[in-house]
């Protein structure tokens, strides 16, 4: 499919819901947010996303105060009780 092809796509789908945000750039914010929240480091993120430097893959990564907490909390936890790793 042609950039174009998408482009229209998306111009159909969003005159027919009403839904006026959806676009193919939003998907990639979406992507990174949601490969961040399941785990996934920042450099693996990078590659994933066709990035050069990690700070454009930074602008795409939208993280809640509530997610920066809850992550923050984990990790304090493991350190305390680290979690027991079985061997492969």
């Amino acid at each position: 499919m042609t950039a174009a092809g998408l482009r229209s796509l998306f111009r159909y789908h969003r005159h027919t819901t009403g839904v006026k945000l959806a676009n193919p750039h939003r998907f990639r914010h979406t992507f990174a947010s949601d490969m961040v929240r399941a785990g996934v480091s920042l450099p693996a993120l990078m590659r994933l996303m066709g990035h050069a430097h990690i700070q454009t893959t930074l602008i795409y990564v939208q993280v809640t105060p509530l997610e920066v907490y809850q992550q923050y909390a984990r990790a304090i936890a493991q350190h305390i009780r680290p979690i027991p790793v079985t061997p492969s």
